[in-house]
């Protein structure tokens, strides 16, 4: 399944960093184990070679019955990887979730620009509302008087010349 019958009798040190991986690969599931623990299994290769073997491993591992938990400070890495991600800082766990709760609704604005590029405008609670320079966000439950931080994401924003409801007419 790794593609690798054809290196059955070369020697390790032949072998090219991404065909050790695969060779790895292949031994770590002989035992079919039920778990499997991937620690930073792509950070020294090339980037077009991780991405083949990414793909690869993805394949593999989703064909199997077993577990896997991929340790990786790659963030693009992970939400690729993972069906459910655990993002730490300074040795603690700040939030687990799919990857797409992971870039959507962020526990906090370290978890946001983690995993994509995203706007800060800073504001004040009134009355449920966030006060920012673009006009009024929706927040209840915050503290009436709060300095925030409302973070966008880029693709969130829309330019338009037209007015429409919830719009500032000018910034």
């Amino acid at each position: 399944q790794v593609g690798m019958l054809q290196y059955a009798d070369s020697y390790p040190h032949f072998l090219s960093g991404g065909e050790q991986q695969r060779i790895a690969l292949a031994r770590a599931r002989a035992p079919r184990p039920r778990i499997f623990l991937l620690d930073e299994p792509f950070s020294n290769l090339d980037a077009r070679l991780r991405n083949q073997l990414r793909d690869l491993c993805l394949h593999i591992l989703k064909n199997t019955d077993a577990s896997s938990v991929i340790v990786t400070h790659d963030p693009e890495e992970a939400m690729f990887m993972g069906d459910k991600v655990a993002v730490m800082r300074d040795g603690a766990i700040v939030q687990i979730g799919s990857p797409e709760a992971l870039y959507y609704t962020p526990a906090d604005a370290f978890v946001a620009g983690l995993f994509g590029e995203v706007n800060e405008v800073h504001g004040h609670v009134r009355g449920g509302h966030v006060e920012t320079p673009f006009g009024r966000v929706c927040a209840p439950g915050l503290e009436e008087g709060a300095a925030v931080d409302v973070l966008i994401r880029p693709e969130a924003l829309k330019v338009s010349t037209e007015a429409s409801a919830g719009t500032v007419g000018s910034i």
